[in-house]
């Protein structure tokens, strides 16, 4: 009978990791449906091995589904960062730096992993990592449901060296919920850890869809 009961319980269980991996799929597939997504972003930066000493940052950015991710970064030290399939900018007090992807493949593996999360290419999320989906909250008042999403890489990615999770949470609202132009389902918390023990958490606020660049945006997205 304990057999039994174990079998049950485990196959109930496969049974809901699948069904919230599917709504994860669904999530991205609603992600990428939004073209251009702008917000506000606050940044926190430590090691594992130190938590105590931490930077901080805040800005704007900008997502572009076909083109990659701007982070426009205003406090403490004006900073402009872009990140594309090929290639990465840094500009800092009007000193601008290209990384081609081809003289630092790590580099652009992980703009390409971090772009491919933000715009919700689950393809390229289910290649890259296995998937953890938890749901915290569903069903709220204002027809809004939580997620906590773990992505741990496959032993057989090429960025398991550099990268060991990726963390999320996202959040869906129904289709009754759609106002003012604010997007209706978003990653409102990133947090990358690196193999060395590095923590990059972004946390994602003001999120509005649009269907233009402005003029700086497509200055950098066309550099």
């Amino acid at each position: 009978m304990k057999k039994i009961a174990a079998f049950i319980t485990g196959l109930f269980l496969c049974s809901a990791l699948f069904a919230q991996t599917n709504e994860f799929k669904d999530f991205c597939k609603r992600n990428a449906e939004s073209k251009i997504a702008r917000g506000d972003f606050e940044l926190v930066q430590y090691n594992e091995k130190n938590k105590d000493a931490k930077r901080k940052s805040e800005g704007t950015f900008t997502l572009s589904v076909k083109d990659g991710i701007i982070w426009f970064t205003k406090k403490p030290v004006a900073a402009t960062q872009v990140m594309m399939s090929t290639k990465i900018i840094q500009e800092v007090r009007g000193r601008k730096k290209i990384i081609d992807g081809k003289e630092n493949p790590t580099f652009l593996s992980i703009a390409k992993i971090t772009s491919s999360v933000f715009a919700g290419d689950y393809a390229e999320i289910e290649k890259n990592f296995d998937i953890e989906v938890f749901v915290i909250n569903k069903f709220l008042e204002d027809g809004r449901e939580e997620y906590d999403v773990e992505l741990t890489p496959k032993k057989d990615s090429a960025i398991v060296t550099f990268i060991k999770k990726i963390s999320l949470s996202i959040c869906v609202y129904d289709d009754n919920a759609e106002a003012k132009g604010y997007k209706t389902c978003y990653i409102s918390e990133f947090s990358m850890t690196d193999s060395g023990g590095g923590v990059s958490q972004y946390t994602l606020n003001n999120q509005i869809e649009t269907d233009t660049l402005n003029t700086d945006e497509q200055k950098y997205f066309r550099e």
